[in-house]
């Protein structure tokens, strides 16, 4: 996980039981890295990639600003040599075979905007013929057969139109059978920036927008694995102030859906303060989770509503039940948590703290990787 103290620098290691801060391995992180840390994930090895906005990590100055592997104990594995970054890396994935995908707004070896690494760190060239995208890419999803779902404020791919998102083949050719997609999302006023794949093969987008294939949503759509339109879930985009897009949207072992954000209602003026769980009726229509009890009470305004958020959610490996949330806020579910919070199945919170308590600063968006 990820983490905004001073004394843990940007990254911190939570118990997977009782979520409480594993002492032995904040220890080795030290004073961690200088800036704040946007993306973890691990290889198969059990080394961690780590992408963000730092340029040194435990002291140290990294040779390629922004990205990085530390060991299993946290020491900096100085055998990862990737390119460096000059701009902010937005999204990383990790295959099977430990190749890394990062989507971000650098151009890389000629690679506009996406790129993938050798497990080593070193950029492979065979990836991705050509030059890439013309605009930031902000979200990315392997499915399981390995092809990569893309999602950002681009409007070519390899100069052919590709307006906010599109699938690529393993060897990063585009897939012609994503072929659903149509009029895309529309330019210059929509960014889908989260992915999240169901048990059949639907793909579910969040973001901060209103339109897909010129069919009113707001801002998440589910799409068949074609890219065409199969359903749109309650709007999540009817908040005060413009506080309304979704930041994380994840699906859990029954394909229910989370979604976390900054809106503040849904469906025309129910309340449901920055996290929802939605479920498919027996219309098959995808409508709010009432027994995950937040609709009324979610994440706290503070005192800058058009600032809080819940950024980033996870749900814990160890049972796919409890829910981590991280983000910019004072309350959860009514009970004083700062900017971590662990909920059931639920949306409930532990009295005894068993759901887990945490506080840090948060002055930029935390993310979270379990």
């Amino acid at each position: 996980s990820s983490d905004y103290n001073a004394a843990v620098g940007n990254i911190m290691s939570f118990n997977a039981t009782d979520l409480t801060p594993n002492v032995l391995d904040n220890a080795a992180i030290g004073n961690g890295f200088d800036q704040f840390v946007i993306a973890i994930k691990q290889q198969s090895t059990g080394k961690y990639i780590c992408a963000g906005g730092f340029t040194s990590y435990q002291g140290t100055s990294l040779p390629s600003r922004r990205l990085c592997r530390l060991n299993a104990d946290f020491t900096l594995d100085t055998t990862f040599t990737p390119p460096d970054f000059p701009l902010n890396i937005q999204c990383i994935e990790v295959d099977s075979n430990d190749k890394i995908y990062i989507g971000s707004s650098n151009v890389i070896s000629g690679k506009g905007r996406l790129v993938r690494l050798n497990s080593n760190g070193t950029v492979d060239g065979a990836y991705m013929p050509g030059i890439g995208f013309d605009r930031p890419v902000l979200g990315i999803k392997l499915q399981p057969d390995g092809k990569l779902l893309v999602v950002g404020i681009f409007t070519t791919y390899n100069s052919s139109p590709a307006k906010g998102i599109i699938r690529l083949g393993i060897t990063g050719v585009k897939d012609v059978s994503f072929s659903g997609v149509n009029q895309g999302f529309v330019l210059n006023t929509s960014f889908p920036k989260t992915i999240a794949l169901q048990s059949n093969g639907d793909i579910v987008v969040g973001g901060d927008f209103l339109m897909y294939n010129n069919t009113t949503c707001g801002n998440i759509i589910i799409l068949t694995s074609t890219g065409a339109v199969s359903k749109v879930p309650t709007d999540l985009d009817n908040s005060p102030a413009g506080s309304d897009n979704v930041m994380k949207v994840l699906v859990d072992s029954t394909d229910r859906i989370y979604v976390s954000g900054k809106f503040e209602q849904y469906g025309g003026g129910v309340v449901c303060n920055k996290i929802i769980r939605l479920y498919k009726n027996s219309f098959n229509n995808w409508v709010p989770d009432l027994t995950f009890n937040v609709i009324s009470q979610g994440l706290d305004n503070g005192t800058t509503p058009e600032s809080t958020a819940g950024f980033d959610m996870i749900l814990n490996s160890k049972d796919d039940r409890r829910l981590v949330v991280v983000g910019n806020f004072t309350t959860a579910a009514g009970q004083p948590f700062t900017n971590i919070a662990v909920y059931s199945d639920t949306g409930a919170i532990s009295p005894d703290g068993e759901y887990g308590t945490g506080t840090f600063t948060a002055t930029e968006a935390p993310v979270i990787y379990s």
